[in-house]
C-alpha cells in the first residue's frame, strides 16, 4: 500500500509533454483531466529567449495512487521531473532551493513543511 504523502514537480525538468495526464487517464480510466491537469504559465525573456514553466497539477480526485507502490505517473513521466517520497525527505528538497513545486500533498505533509 502507498505512504506517498506528497508528489513533486522539478520545474527544472517538466518540458509538458503531457505524459502523466495520459498515463494517469489510461491506467485510472478516468477522464482526462479528472486527476491531472497541466498548467503552463505566461512566458518570460531569460537570456534573450522566452521560456515558459509548465508542470502537473493534481486535482482532489488524485489519491497518488494509493493502493499502488507509488503514483504512476513517475513512472510516465521522460524526464523524471515528479518526485515522490516520505515526509522528511520531501521537506529536505523543498528546502534545497531546488525549482520545485507541490503538485499534491496531503494535510501531513504540509503541517510538517510549517514546523521545521
Amino acid at each position: 500500500m502507498n505512504t506517498v504523502l506528497a508528489l513533486l514537480v522539478d520545474l527544472d525538468k517538466c518540458i509538458g509533454c503531457y505524459n502523466c495526464l495520459i498515463g494517469c487517464h489510461i491506467w485510472n480510466k478516468v477522464a482526462e483531466n479528472d486527476r491531472v491537469e497541466i498548467v503552463i504559465l505566461d512566458p518570460v525573456k531569460i537570456d534573450g529567449l522566452l521560456k515558459a514553466d509548465c508542470f502537473p497539477l493534481m486535482t482532489h480526485n488524485c489519491d497518488l495512487c494509493y493502493s499502488k507502490q507509488k503514483p504512476l505517473c513517475i513512472d510516465f513521466c521522460p524526464t523524471q521531473a515528479l518526485i515522490s517520497g516520505d515526509n522528511k525527505e520531501l521537506v529536505t528538497l523543498l528546502n534545497s532551493g531546488r525549482r520545485l513545486i507541490v503538485a499534491k500533498a496531503d494535510k501531513q505533509l504540509t503541517d510538517l513543511g510549517k514546523k521545521g
